[in-house]
């Protein structure tokens, strides 16, 4: 371990870890390099986690404060986090922000996202607690598409199922898809509602 534990003469252990370098000179360098490498990693997602936290940015001297870093190694980490466009400096108010890199990463998540192996354990967990069939859906167009759902056993089921459509005001999971729709999203999907009708 590099990392151990030690006692003071009191012979009580001391609450913080001390490095043991007569073990880190046994290892390789390459080893070395990938120990620095993944603690840099970690400090850089502290760093974005403390930006991303102020909406209004923070100055460098308020991250100095927030991470518990030598100024050196936090102005490496920053700069290296501009360069690569995952932070972006703003002259203007000297605070650094989030920048596009980010947003793009996000976008790519929401893509390859599958909200139905996402929401799965919720809709058992509701047909089990309610003890009535659940459906999950997403407003495509102008209606509301069914991409899962969880029966319950009773003699009377739903008849339309998974693939199915149905228009928002015309069942209850559009109607709560609409109601949580700015005025004009839901003015425009009534009426493209309407057109497909």
């Amino acid at each position: 371990m590099l990392w151990e534990r030690h006692q003071k003469s009191s012979s009580r252990e001391r609450a913080w870890p001390r490095y043991n370098w007569k073990r880190s000179r046994r290892m390789s360098p390459t080893i070395r390099a990938a120990c620095r490498a993944s603690r840099a990693l970690t400090r850089g997602i502290q760093i974005v986690d403390a930006v991303a936290a102020e909406a209004r940015g923070l100055r460098f001297t308020e991250l100095l404060d927030q991470t518990q870093l030598p100024k050196g190694t936090l102005h490496r980490l920053l700069q290296a986090l501009v360069d690569e466009r995952l932070l972006h400096f703003d002259t203007r108010d000297q605070v650094y922000r989030l920048a596009p890199r980010l947003f793009q990463w996000a976008h790519k998540v929401w893509d390859n996202f599958d909200l139905r192996g996402a929401a799965e354990p919720e809709l058992a967990r509701l047909r089990d607690l309610t003890g009535e069939a659940i459906r999950l859906g997403v407003l495509d167009g102008g209606s509301v598409l069914y991409i899962d759902q969880r029966e319950v056993p009773q003699p009377l089921r739903l008849n339309n199922g998974v693939g199915s459509r149905a228009a928002p005001h015309a069942s209850g999971l559009g109607k709560a898809i609409l109601a949580h729709l700015s005025l004009e999203n839901a003015a425009r999907c009534s009426t493209a509602s309407n057109s497909s009708a």
